[in-house]
């Protein structure tokens, strides 16, 4: 099957059950990741901007929790850049990004302006737009991962070729040389080797978290009695480096200050990487007393594996040390149906607990409930 005929003819009959429901929990999942990035500074520039300087005299679409209207691209790009803000979205490992921070704000977007829709179809759609990852992480400012333009691309192009634009084929769908990529369409789905984040950090640095918090809650380590962290992972990770961050933005493209703020507080949310965070004084002593080494096994096992080790160095001279560590979330070590939920109500606890329970509620019906997408618009699409 070519990818041209998969795209054009995929029904959601053809859609095995377990794609269905991992594409379920995606939607959850982002939605959660979405109520949270709203509250950043970057969700609240990009929103603006789109009503300002993406408006619309012809209806156009609610952008994501907000409800003012911009153009369908623009709210598909303020959309994704408001999840973009709040780095705990999933992912897929060899893409080293995002594919559904761009994904469903732009469908949520052209099913706002074109009046409803069928929640089959939105769960039968895949794309992913990235820009230069290490750019970011040298970098990290509000383009981020790029996504909000690349939703923003995605559903403008949509609109033009609709309109009659016409373009060159793409190479990365019909050259010869990617066609062994698109062989296995309709048998292997790449959703399925989708990870789901627990912390809203950069992925690279989260082996390193899950190895922090294993060992301080296995052996009752007291913040106060951690002489040093050693955390021994792949190039990719130690380049995010022990920086102390200025803005959200550092704070989660970074793996010092994370892994610091969890020793100390034994959480990472939208407090630690926010000025209480960034301004604690024993965070700031903590991420003083950690130092990172690239491994060089784990630098080969890069992307397929992501991997680290952390070795806690106590004031009384004791080592605890962890072993190699994958991080938690992968399909291999996937959340539960019940964590999945459990972030999404953590996360979008500031909608209020009747709007959460709407939102659940809505994506577990979107293949039975011909309602259940215009619903879902309404809960989502709606002001915070």
């Amino acid at each position: 099957m070519t990818p041209l005929a998969f795209i054009h003819d995929l029904g959601f009959d053809d859609l095995p059950r377990p794609v269905v429901a991992q594409a379920k929990r995606c939607v959850l999942d982002l939605v959660g990741v979405a109520a949270s990035g709203v509250e950043t500074d970057l969700s609240r520039i990009v929103r603006d901007h789109a009503v300002r300087h993406m408006g619309t005299s012809a209806g156009g679409a609610r952008i994501l929790l907000d409800g003012r209207r911009a153009s369908p691209a623009g709210a598909a790009f303020a959309g994704a850049s408001t999840i973009d803000a709040f780095d705990a979205h999933d992912g897929h490992p060899l893409t080293k990004g995002h594919a559904g921070v761009a994904v469903l704000p732009a469908l949520l977007a052209v099913a706002d302006a074109e009046g409803g829709g069928d929640g089959r179809d939105l769960l039968a759609e895949y794309h992913g737009p990235r820009s230069q990852m290490m750019r970011c992480i040298d970098h990290p400012t509000m383009v981020k991962d790029g996504s909000g333009f690349g939703a923003l691309a995605g559903v403008s192009a949509a609109c033009l070729a609709a309109d009659g634009f016409t373009g060159a084929p793409a190479l990365l769908i019909e050259g010869d040389a990617e066609a062994p990529f698109w062989r296995d369409l309709g048998a292997q789905w790449e959703i399925m080797r989708q990870y789901h984040k627990p912390w809203p950090i950069c992925r690279w640095a989260q082996p390193a978290m899950d190895a922090t918090v294993a060992l301080m809650r296995e052996h009752r380590v007291d913040p106060g009695a951690v002489a040093g962290i050693e955390i021994r992972s792949f190039a990719e990770a130690v380049r995010l480096g022990t920086r102390p961050p200025r803005s959200t933005e550092e704070a989660q493209y970074a793996i010092g200050f994370p892994v610091a703020a969890v020793a100390v507080r034994g959480v990472l949310g939208a407090a630690e990487l926010g000025d209480a965070g960034l301004n604690d004084p024993e965070i700031g002593a903590m991420l003083a007393r950690l130092r990172l080494i690239e491994e060089p096994d784990f630098s080969r096992r890069f992307p397929a594996e992501r991997l680290a080790a952390v070795t806690l160095t106590l004031r009384d001279g004791t080592r605890l040390c962890s072993g190699p560590t994958t991080p938690r979330g992968d399909p291999e070590d996937a959340l539960s149906d019940h964590e999945v939920s459990e972030k999404f109500r953590a996360f979008a606890s500031v909608l209020g607990d009747r709007r959460v329970a709407g939102i659940e509620c809505c994506v577990a019906a979107l293949e039975h409930d011909i309602g259940a997408l215009p619903a879902l618009n309404e809960a989502i699409l709606a002001p915070v």
